[in-house]
């Protein structure tokens, strides 16, 4: 098999596993809203029925936690290839390599955003500690920066920006916010990113994308899963709705601006904290 072949082959498995696990997840999210509209309780649960409903509530989390491992590494070896530690590469050779490396990460962002929304779900309680968000923001814009050729500018200027708060689950909401904002750039212009102390010593983060800017409607559905409608046609949704819960699990809000032609901004607001 050749090269070329067998990544395209890769990439379709990946995107292969991405559907398979975003439809268990909006079939148990379907099953489990069914469960609660029913209008007289059972007083005695069947065991047999109540270890089938824990099954399905959790099976996309399983299955999404097992495949985590093995895709980040198909990642780091696709990065390695990228950056010629197994040898100088062709531009065609680095263009298919940069396709692996980009699919696998997608899918990496789905079951992390799939993780995350069925423990909030289940009302799991929130543990934070001190973080420092401007640490996360530089962090997070430094990874991001190996997967896109797109310029990722950080203005972070200052010292020590602690807050309460989960620091995997605030990583993955910037994780989610640039991403979008690649999405609904223009490929070209850069993306900024500014983390600001806010008068109650909170924290305000923004990020920006020079891109044609969302209209009105699809602003009004874009913290809904699976219906995003970005430029390029991708994306799900899950994980701007899931930034969204996990902002509001803080105690904080997200706010989009945007025109059209003229660019978007998100806006992120977060209290200190306790």
């Amino acid at each position: 098999m050749s090269h070329p072949t067998m990544i395209f082959t890769i990439v379709g498995w990946l995107l292969f596993i991405a559907t398979a696990i975003a439809l268990i997840y909006v079939i148990s999210r379907a099953r489990n809203g069914e469960k609660t509209r029913g209008a007289t309780p059972l007083k005695k649960k069947n065991h047999a029925d109540e270890t089938g409903n824990d099954l399905l509530t959790y099976r996309p989390a399983i299955i999404a936690h097992e495949i985590r491992t093995p895709l980040a590494l198909i990642r780091g070896a696709g990065e390695l290839l990228e950056e010629g530690l197994a040898g100088d590469l062709t531009e065609q050779q680095r263009h298919f390599v940069r396709t692996m490396t980009t699919n696998t990460q997608q899918v990496i962002d789905l079951t992390e955003s799939i993780i995350t929304d069925l423990k909030l779900s289940r009302g799991e309680t929130l543990s934070t500690e001190l973080v420092d968000v401007r640490d996360i923001v530089t962090s997070t814009a430094r990874e991001m920066r190996r997967i896109t050729s797109t310029p990722i500018h950080v203005n972070a200027v200052g010292g020590v920006l602690n807050i309460h708060a989960n620091a995997t689950m605030l990583r993955q909401v910037m994780w989610n916010l640039i991403n979008n904002s690649l999405h609904h750039g223009d490929g070209t212009s850069p993306i900024t990113i500014s983390v600001a102390s806010t008068e109650d010593g909170g924290a305000q983060i923004t990020v920006e994308d020079s891109g044609p800017g969302i209209t009105p409607e699809t602003q009004e559905k874009m913290f809904d899963a699976f219906t995003s409608d970005t430029t390029s046609g991708q994306g799900s949704g899950i994980g701007l709705m899931v930034s969204q819960r996990i902002i509001e699990a803080h105690g904080g809000r997200i706010m989009v601006d945007s025109l059209p032609e003229c660019g978007t901004v998100i806006h992120v607001v977060l209290p200190k904290g306790k």
